[in-house]
């Protein structure tokens, strides 16, 4: 760290304290210590130790090279204070440049050795507050929250109230520099006057003693107004200065703190999002991030704002100070970068499109940015436009490290352009897309082994918003998606998206997911993408099942550590089948979500059961006795297993041809299992009516008709060669559609 950094770590009380002491070592040398203060920069760059020796004509030559040197840095300054300061300490050290640079080097010794203890002292106090804080914690029986919302709260009402002393502070700085403009005029003047009074006497070839007392007298009072000038001067660009400079940089570290942390719940709001759309918990409403951040918009465009003031009061006279031109334009540009960077991660998907989105198809979203109305955004309403890109795109985003640079061409989203509208009411700044929809997506020459339904995509939503006289770009990507053209497609896609979004790393690559994760969380993963469809969890024993499509033969206890890889999930074909275990787990979701919904959130599904294992449990019981189990073999096939009684008494299960949702979609599966009076209890023992009555589709053939109305027909179901599976319609002898069967 350099000695102006760690001035800069100072208190504003320490810093006064460092130049009272400065100036008390050295009362005689007002100018060599106020030339000092305003090249300290400069100075700790420059090889004093080779002009140093008095006896060393190369040190001698060197040492003049170096005044001369820090002559021209005060007279660059383009101030009448800089040039006051070069002219006198070229009068004294002219002759003897080698006592310039040894006075300079005791000082900035001196300077060093106060910086080092001062900054001592510092560290001294703070272990001691921190201590003592600790125990009056304890003592006093404090518990610290741990909600982080709550607690960057309360930090940035602190930093709201620093942020008004700093605006306090630059209104002073602001006011000195008008008086100061005012006394240099008038100090100006008057040394051009006494000049040019001087001047009428030593044009004179023999001046009186009078006269050149009067000489001597005039020359004190411009001294006495180039002190006064000097003092001022220093007090408003140095102490002054320095003083709101250092607030105003340590003020944008205490907010890059804070940004850190309201960034991260705002990334952790976005993980819980992203997870929630497979089923995981749903995350809190943005209502409970907006307050922080809108405080903490309001609080970085008030430090920009300050610190633009502070630049436009003293860049004329810093001009020619490299050092301190750059250092301004450094606090400039690392604050309005801040501002960029926390808008862009402010503006977010509030509800997010389907991840898996079939072309020509209707689709909408919502966004939001977080800071509501509180930087007038609103007033200029920004258009947000949407558009598809591809994969290759978003990595380039992400190398080069959040600039924002235009996609790709790409006209396949309608209705991709939205005007950002603000809610008084809610205090929303939102946009709201209805009808977008993909026309197509042509490939972008994706990895070789990558199929159509597993290359990702990202819906990139664009604008540019006003604070003030700055535009801000702002930029925010949905979570992967993957495009179809076929509803065959569905299964394969949602296996893409399952997988992104379950296993996906938080602080990821775009869209690098891991190649192999453990049953226990697979387990979890299909717990939950099942129940978000479904209604209702799957149990341990239903996940035991479904382990086993990957696992045969494992113990339960050996499970959670199994490996499963993304082939075994979605690319393999299960053992004997030619599917995958996605599509048959996918499958049986769909015909539970699509046809027995109510039926498996109730509880009157088995559902998970092989065919071996449902006939042992009904083998012994009563003739009738039934259960519905999902089919190993038919994808989205489900089958009823029964218990008849042959003539002989001997008895057998049954399992009736596996139904799928096209089965169902002609007639419903409770129905189905009112049709065939074979089925009379669901395992273990109740009777089927009680357990499918409620699901049961009304009867109408108790319907009165005008005489010549048409009368509807339905398809009923029995099975065939069976005896006593005939319908309720077969055995009424008044009702003609007594034909229809599957």
């Amino acid at each position: 760290m350099t000695l102006i950094e760690q001035i800069q770590q100072l208190s504003l009380h320490e810093q006064t304290q460092l130049m009272q002491d400065l100036h008390a070592k050295y009362p005689d040398s007002l100018e060599l210590t106020n030339a000092y203060t305003q090249l300290i920069v400069w100075i700790q760059e420059q090889p004093w130790e080779q002009a140093c020796e008095p006896n060393n004509p190369d040190h001698c030559i060197k040492a003049k090279a170096l005044m001369d040197a820090a002559n021209a840095q005060l007279q660059s300054q383009g101030n009448i204070q800089g040039m006051f300061m070069a002219q006198n300490l070229m009068g004294k050290y002219q002759e003897h440049p080698i006592n310039f640079v040894l006075a300079l080097q005791e000082l900035n010794k001196f300077m060093i050795s106060l910086v080092e203890k001062f900054t001592t002292e510092a560290a001294g106090r703070n272990i001691a507050e921190a201590v003592d804080a600790d125990e009056d914690a304890m003592d006093q029986g404090i518990n610290y929250s741990n909600d982080p919302i709550e607690d960057i709260m309360k930090d940035l009402e602190v930093l709201s109230k620093e942020s008004q002393e700093n605006e306090e502070l630059s209104k002073i700085v602001e006011q000195l520099k008008e008086q100061y403009i005012i006394l240099f005029t008038e100090k100006s003047n008057e040394i051009s006057k006494l000049e040019a009074y001087k001047k009428q006497f030593t044009k004179r070839t023999s001046p009186s003693d009078k006269e050149n007392e009067q000489v001597k007298q005039i020359e004190q009072r411009i001294k006495a107004n180039q002190a006064e000038l000097t003092e001022k001067g220093n007090e408003l660009t140095v102490t002054k200065r320095l003083a709101l400079y250092n607030r105003l940089s340590g003020h944008l570290k205490q907010l890059q703190v804070a940004q850190n942390i309201i960034i991260a719940q705002i990334s952790k709001w976005t993980g819980q999002q992203q997870r929630s759309l497979s089923g995981w918990p749903t995350p809190p409403p943005l209502d409970n991030l907006q307050p922080m951040c809108e405080l903490h918009a309001d609080l970085l465009c008030r430090l920009y704002q300050h610190i633009i003031k502070l630049d436009s009061m003293f860049r004329p006279a810093l001009a020619q100070d490299k050092g301190e031109v750059e250092r301004m334009e450094k606090l400039k540009t690392t604050s309005r970068t801040m501002l960029s960077h926390f808008l862009n991660k402010c503006f977010v998907i509030e509800k997010h499109s389907p991840q898996v989105l079939k072309t020509n198809t209707k689709f909408g979203t919502t966004l939001r940015h977080l800071i509501g109305g509180r930087l007038n955004a609103h007033i200029h309403p920004p258009e947000v436009i949407c558009s598809l890109v591809s994969e290759k795109y978003v990595r380039s985003l992400y190398d080069s490290k959040g600039k924002i640079s235009p996609p790709p061409n790409d006209k396949n989203v309608l209705n991709n352009k939205k005007t950002m509208e603000y809610s008084q009411k809610n205090n929303t700044f939102t946009v709201e897309f209805k009808n977008l929809s993909v026309t197509r997506a042509n490939r972008q020459g994706g990895k070789k082994e990558e199929s159509v339904c597993e290359e990702k995509r990202c819906l990139q939503f664009v604008s540019e918003i006003n604070i003030g006289r700055e535009r801000f770009t702002i930029m925010t990507l949905s979570f992967p998606t993957v495009i179809t053209v076929h509803g065959n497609q569905s299964a394969d896609a949602e296996a893409t998206i399952i997988w992104d979004n379950s296993f996906s790393a938080t602080d990821r690559k775009p869209f690098d997911v891991p190649e192999k994760v453990t049953w226990s969380q697979l387990s979890e993963a299909l717990s939950n993408r099942w129940t978000l469809c479904n209604d209702r969890e799957l149990t341990d024993e239903n996940l035991l099942y479904i382990a086993g499509k990957l696992f045969a033969g494992v113990e339960k206890d050996d499970l959670d550590d199994q490996v499963v890889t993304r082939s075994m999930f979605c690319k393999e074909h299960l053992h004997g089948r030619n599917f995958t275990f996605w599509k048959w787990f996918f499958s049986i979701l769909d015909v539970v979500k699509k046809n027995m919904l109510d039926e498996w959130r109730d509880g009157v599904i088995h559902g998970f059961i092989n065919k071996q294992e449902a006939q042992d449990m009904l083998i012994n019981l009563q003739p009738g006795t039934f259960l519905v189990r999902f089919s190993d073999s038919e994808l989205g096939g489900v089958t009823i297993a029964y218990t008849i009684q042959h003539p002989t008494g001997e008895k057998e299960v049954w399992n009736l041809s596996p139904w799928t949702n096209q089965h169902l979609s002609m007639r419903k599966f409770s129905d189905r299992i009112k049709d065939l009076d074979s089925l009379v209890i669901l395992y273990p023992g109740q009777h089927k009516d009680h357990a499918f009555n409620r699901y049961y589709s009304q009867d109408e053939s108790a319907t009165l008709l005008a005489p010549g109305e048409y009368r509807d027909t339905v398809l009923a179901t029995r099975v065939l060669g069976a005896p006593g599976t005939s319908t309720p319609m077969v055995q009424s002898p008044m009702h003609p559609g007594s034909q229809g069967s599957l």
